[in-house]
């Protein structure tokens, strides 16, 4: 059987503590970019040469509202966060980020927001 190591792998509390205390602040800059319409605050985070535009985000969700918890994992050489997340338009949606250690510095290097099915 063979396990390909770029399968989540789950953290312990430890773990995932440091991984919140870094990675929430990074996540919350971005979603109050997408409230506040701010580009430049929204891709702050992003690995360099990333880029994100902001309206189709406010165009599809709508400003952000709430998450939960999320659910935590490492992935290869990153960790990726799973939120459930609400937006103006969308009460149910997947939100994942994926942030990664880029020569010291914590960079967001993929956003995927997909609404739950028949959770509209």
């Amino acid at each position: 059987v063979y396990v390909s190591s770029t399968l989540p792998q789950p953290l312990n509390e430890n773990e995932r503590a440091v991984v919140l205390q870094y990675a929430e602040p990074i996540v919350n800059n971005l979603l109050a970019g997408l409230n506040e319409k701010d580009q430049s605050k929204f891709t702050k985070d992003l690995a360099p040469g990333a880029t994100m535009d902001l309206d189709p985000v406010i165009k599809s969700y709508g400003k952000y509202i709430s998450k939960s918890e999320p659910t935590v994992s490492r992935v290869s050489e990153a960790v990726k966060l799973t939120y459930s997340a609400r937006f103006e338009k969308a009460n149910s949606v997947a939100l994942e980020i994926i942030i990664k250690d880029i020569n010291g510095k914590k960079f967001i290097t993929e956003v995927s927001l997909s609404v739950l099915a028949g959770k509209q």
